[in-house]
């Protein structure tokens, strides 16, 4: 991703097949790159960028070379993309609100937060063995797969995916008759998601309640040779991975000023002396006590914002709000 929108690179994989002026049973197989800039509204070149791509539609037709002969393939396809783009970006939420001599009541919502995990591009092999029921093989003319994920689990700190590649192998017998073998290779890959443990913790949530990715798992490399007992084939699938954490704050939308009850406000004493207790700060002794960090702070002296439990502070109520 540029500031302007996508560079897109796309392998196109091509292949044939077709009878020969003589009728003989012939293939061509290819890959073109394709290079494409598509202009995308909010672009930004530090984004977190996750890509798919998809074949919408394709097509093959011959065309006649510079001599007039009919040797040229000349193929098409239309790709789709799915883009995401992520900015990552930190938010200071304000939680809570006091008046020290009022009522501040806080009008809240609920908001849903992303936390980026991870975006990982990790490849995982396959590999296993076709049988095939239809006597000795000639030649494979074509082998392609196709990647499914079947199941996404999670452990501690791993995304474990497992699935199967889908394998489809145009072959030939002896006598040059085309038939086509099909089976299913599994795999398995873990991907590492650093913190996950911790933030599930920290919420108190399995990692299904508060973990959401996406994935891209394509066929990047597949290859097919003859065995003794079918066909032997080894694939390389790729897996790209964004995982989120998401959490839900409570986010502060209005706050509506009241006047104090002027009779009780009255009855509380001016100063005040206080013992520090375990988990207090100055935030939660200042609204307890009708006063402001910033001036027990000032009263007592302190340099920073640590208060420790069994410190003894002075407290000053503030003067009542007034109209």
């Amino acid at each position: 991703m540029t500031d302007s929108g996508i560079n897109a690179e796309v392998l196109v994989n091509i292949f044939a097949i077709y009878r020969s002026n003589d009728g003989i049973m012939m293939w061509h197989e290819s890959q073109e790159n394709v290079t494409q800039a598509v202009d995308v509204s909010g672009a930004s070149a530090d984004a977190v960028c996750f890509v798919s791509c998809r074949q919408q539609s394709g097509n093959v037709q011959i065309r006649p070379d510079a001599d007039g002969e009919d040797r040229v393939l000349e193929a098409e396809a239309v790709c789709e993309l799915g883009i995401h783009a992520y900015e990552e970006k930190n938010h200071e939420i304000v939680t809570d609100c006091y008046i020290p001599a009022g009522e501040a009541i806080a009008v809240t919502s609920q908001a849903k937060l992303l936390k980026l995990m991870t975006h990982n591009n990790t490849r995982c092999r396959a590999a296993g063995m076709l049988k095939t029921d239809t006597g000795a093989i000639g030649d494979i003319c074509s082998c392609r797969g196709q990647v499914k994920v079947q199941d996404i689990s999670y452990e501690k700190s791993n995304v474990e995916v497992n699935g199967t590649v889908d394998v489809n192998a145009l072959c030939t017998d002896k006598s040059g008759m085309l038939y086509c073998v099909k089976g299913e290779i599994p795999f398995g890959q873990k991907i590492e998601v650093r913190g996950m443990e911790d933030f599930c913790k920290m919420g108190g949530k399995k990692a299904e309640e508060v973990i959401s990715l996406m994935m891209n798992a394509d066929l990047e490399k597949i290859n097919a040779v003859k065995a003794s007992d079918g066909i032997e084939v080894k694939a390389s699938a790729a897996l790209d991975v964004i995982v989120f954490g998401s959490t839900k704050r409570d986010i502060i939308d209005d706050i509506r000023i009241q006047e104090a009850d002027k009779a009780e406000y009255m009855s509380l004493p001016l100063i005040t002396g206080y013992i520090v207790k375990p988990g207090d700060t100055l935030w939660s002794i200042a609204k307890s006590h009708h006063t402001t960090a910033d001036d027990i702070k000032t009263c007592n002296t302190l340099k920073g914002e640590e208060v420790n439990a069994g410190d003894r502070l002075i407290l000053m109520k503030k003067g009542i709000l007034q109209n």
